[in-house]
């Protein structure tokens, strides 16, 4: 009788042990190694979506939108047409904070025809097929005329190329690119 009750106590505590060690695995993966989730510690980039408090900048005309932080304002300059026709730029700057005119990014909306003219007046030294929210688009990097170094991206659409530009801090254009759509 004894041995029976030194059998079951071993029993007992060896699935005790075996039921703590699955739970505890349990709590331990998903509260830290499971991805997307998992308590925050509150450090930048915890967050499931940054921009999901940004505002949305919308132009209808041009058939596109796109996100900025609150404190990125939006300048639209219109080129006069010449020999190729007009086309139209949006530029992307804080405004009246303590970082004036950094630029985020610009976005040149030009007749699909220019292209050709435009990729004449750069030098080219790395291009490279990109995807933008589910777009299609060559990234280009290099420079222009004036031997300024340039990295921005070329979407064909709707017989337009939508150029977009890489500003000044590579972190919020990258953010700003994620949100980045054509409407419907």
């Amino acid at each position: 009788m004894d041995k029976q009750k030194g059998i079951s106590t071993t029993l007992s505590i060896l699935l005790v042990v075996l039921l703590v060690t699955v739970v505890g695995g349990g709590l331990v993966y998903k509260y830290y190694l499971a991805p997307g989730e998992g308590p925050s510690d509150g450090k930048p980039g915890d967050s499931q979506d940054e921009t999901a408090d940004w505002e949305t900048y919308k132009n209808e005309d041009f058939g596109f939108e796109i996100k900025h932080p609150e404190d990125v304002g939006v300048q639209q300059t219109d080129s006069p047409g010449v020999g190729f026709g007009s086309y139209r730029m949006f530029f992307f700057r804080t405004f009246y904070t303590s970082e004036t005119n950094k630029q985020m990014m610009s976005i040149s909306v030009v007749p699909k025809d220019m292209e050709g003219f435009i990729q004449e007046s750069l030098v080219i030294d790395t291009e490279e097929e990109i995807i933008v929210n589910k777009k299609e688009g060559v990234r280009i990097i290099g420079s222009d005329q004036k031997n300024l170094l340039i990295d921005q991206i070329w979407i064909n659409h709707d017989n337009k190329i939508y150029i977009i530009k890489k500003g000044d801090q590579e972190d919020i254009f990258n953010q700003m690119l994620s949100t980045f759509r054509f409407l419907e």
